[in-house]
């Protein structure tokens, strides 16, 4: 998909009968680190459920429907495809997917918090934590790491712009600076980390 976007990409490949066989010998290597990565991410994401209670509990019940009835059910569908015969053709683009889901989660737990809540200003370390999550632990390639998270970085973008308004007051772009900070920073961290072109 993305080689089509980069050209010098396809340096990076073998020929194609080799690429082939890499590609099925790379999944066979790593579905089971893939299983750990979902597992580890559910129990993760799951368990920062405790933090809601007292980071948004004015907007606690949303925050926990999007965490255990939309992000949690994914991780674990993901999990149970990862024993078909498909899976290993579309893993790249589901565990992308399951990336990108979990970080529009927190985005959307981000958009939907109230100013007076400490999770308003402060969810946006769990994006860091997909991040990390995608570039080192799920073993996407480089490419769909990247598209992941791009996706989540564009929908934080959103929020903080058009929905919390961080721009309009002098707190609000000191708050949007920072966090963009850190979340480039690791980003770039996670594109260097990730060596699975």
């Amino acid at each position: 998909m993305f080689e089509s976007l980069y050209p010098q990409a396809n340096k990076l490949r073998f020929p194609e009968d080799i690429e082939t066989q890499f590609r099925e010998d790379y999944h066979v290597n790593t579905v089971a680190t893939t299983r750990l990565a979902l597992v580890l991410g559910l129990i993760l994401y799951s368990l920062f459920g405790i933090v809601d209670i007292y980071a948004v509990p004015i907007s606690k019940n949303i925050v926990w429907f999007i965490r255990y009835a939309i992000v949690a059910p994914v991780i674990v569908a993901a999990f149970l495809m990862t024993y078909t015969e498909r899976f290993q053709k579309y893993t790249q683009l589901l565990m992308g997917l399951v990336i990108a889901v979990a970080g529009l989660g927190i985005v959307t737990m981000i958009a939907i918090t109230r100013d007076a809540e400490f999770g308003s200003r402060f969810y946006f370390t769990g994006l860091i934590l997909i991040s990390m999550w995608a570039y080192a632990l799920s073993r996407l390639r480089f490419w769909y790491a990247i598209f992941a998270n791009l996706v989540i970085m564009v929908g934080y973008e959103f929020i903080s712009i058009e929905i919390k308004q961080l721009l309009t007051t002098e707190t609000g772009i000191v708050i949007f600076n920072m966090n963009n900070f850190f979340f480039q920073g690791a980003n770039r961290i996670g594109l260097v980390a990730n060596d699975k072109i």
